[in-house]
């Protein structure tokens, strides 16, 4: 079945998801493919971080480490564990991409809340206590606050 279906992706000229990581973790191994994509790109953003998996951070840390690399996440909507995203990339980011010169880079959280009434975040943070209290999360995250002008 698994050999029906490769050779059905082949004859049809696509791909599944892990293909892509496959692939991209194929080209990130020649240096010419990391340099043109430095070249090209000399910041870079990576959105949605928590739902990573281990095969996408290392592909992306093949290709930029040390370049100017910022991640957002908040690992209490990480939604793709099923795909194997590995929730510890977000709190392992720091580590994982060094500045060029070696040195950790700076967290910064956004914690306030402009979009919900006090209550809703008061109640947010009471259904969410034990995962703050995690110390691993509690690295990573800041509880959210509602500003003061809702």
């Amino acid at each position: 079945m698994v050999d029906a279906y490769r050779t059905a992706k082949l004859d049809a000229g696509v791909m599944d998801f892990s293909d892509q990581m496959s692939w991209g973790a194929q080209l990130a191994q020649l240096p010419e493919v990391g340099a043109a994509l430095r070249e090209r790109f000399e910041v870079v953003l990576l959105d949605e971080y928590q739902d990573t998996s281990v095969a996408q951070r290392d592909l992306l840390r093949a290709l930029f480490a040390g370049r100017g690399i910022s991640a957002v996440g908040d690992p209490a909507q990480g939604i793709y564990g099923w795909r194997g995203a590995a929730s510890g990339n977000l709190a392992a980011f720091l580590d994982d991409f060094p500045a060029a010169d070696g040195s950790r880079g700076d967290l910064h959280s956004l914690a306030v809340s402009r979009r919900c009434a006090p209550e809703i975040i008061d109640l947010a943070g009471v259904i969410a206590a034990d995962y703050y209290a995690d110390p691993a999360v509690a690295k990573v995250v800041t509880p959210l606050q509602a500003a003061p002008e809702n």
